[in-house]
C-alpha cells in the first residue's frame, strides 16, 4: 500500500527536520505552533498525498515569502500572510491542489 511506503519517509523527514531545528535554538514543546501553519498550507497547496506537488508548494512559498520580504515597498511582516493567502486562492481555484491526490 501507498502508506507503507510513505510513512517511513514522513518519518524520516521530521527526524532530519528536527535536527537541523536544533541548530536554530533551544527545543521546547511549543516550538511547532512557528511553523504548523505554514506547513499546513504547503500540504494544501501541493495536494494532499503528493510528495512533488508538496515540494513544489515549498519552494514556491518560500520564493514568495522571500520576495516579500526583500520588497522595499511592503513590510517585512507580512511575510507571514503569504502562506496563508496562497492558500485562501488555491481552496477557492483548486481545491485539491496543484497535483491532487495520488
Amino acid at each position: 500500500m501507498l502508506i507503507e511506503k510513505l510513512a517511513p519517509f514522513g518519518v524520516a523527514a521530521g527526524r532530519v527536520a528536527g535536527a537541523l531545528l536544533i541548530l536554530i535554538g533551544p527545543v521546547d514543546p511549543a516550538l511547532g505552533r512557528l511553523y504548523i501553519g505554514r506547513v499546513f498550507a504547503i500540504v494544501i497547496l501541493g495536494g494532499m498525498g503528493s510528495i512533488k506537488g508538496t515540494v513544489l508548494a515549498a519552494l514556491l512559498i518560500g520564493v514568495l515569502e522571500s520576495l516579500v520580504q526583500s520588497n522595499p515597498y511592503i513590510s517585512p511582516t507580512w511575510a507571514d500572510a503569504v502562506a496563508f493567502s496562497v492558500l485562501l486562492v488555491t481552496l477557492v481555484l483548486r481545491p485539491q491542489g496543484l497535483f491532487g491526490r495520488l
